[in-house]
């Protein structure tokens, strides 16, 4: 076999291993596929929530990841499940074993979707009283 035609079949398969990969596990959900950090938290008419470190969120299929690193190289983390309808944001963290880490929440919560592009994201969530939170992600 020549040269030329060894490096084009070695270079045809290398080609079409990387296509066969793939990390969208059930297709493709679209720009909120990835893990995004949560730059800012606004407040209005309530608490601004604390959130004990540098939060993270991760979309994965129907599963999100919710991870907090209070700074010293410790981190705890959190799944559950989401959903993304009509600009609606819907998250449930079920499973009692793990705990929902998003705090002024309860296990399952609607996120209004204000902005979604590749690189942002920012969600807006009702309180209980009329005050309400704006949350602040990007693409990480």
């Amino acid at each position: 076999m020549k040269k030329d035609t060894l490096i084009t079949a070695l270079t045809a398969l290398l080609l079409s291993v990387l296509s066969a990969s793939c990390t969208h596990n059930n297709g493709d959900i679209g720009k909120i596929f990835g893990k995004w950090k949560l730059t800012y938290i606004e407040a209005t008419d309530t608490e601004k929530p604390e959130t004990g470190g540098t939060m993270f969120w991760s979309f994965q299929s129907s599963t999100v990841f919710v991870q907090i690193n209070d700074g010293s190289h410790d981190e705890i983390g959190s799944y559950g499940n989401f959903r993304l309808a009509d600009e609606t944001l819907f998250l449930d963290f079920a499973d009692t074993d793990y705990p929902n880490l998003i705090p002024g929440t309860e296990r399952q919560s609607e996120w209004q979707l204000l902005e979604l592009t590749g690189k942002k994201m920012t969600l807006r969530l009702q309180g209980h009283d009329k005050g309400y939170t704006v949350w602040h992600f990007t693409k990480w």
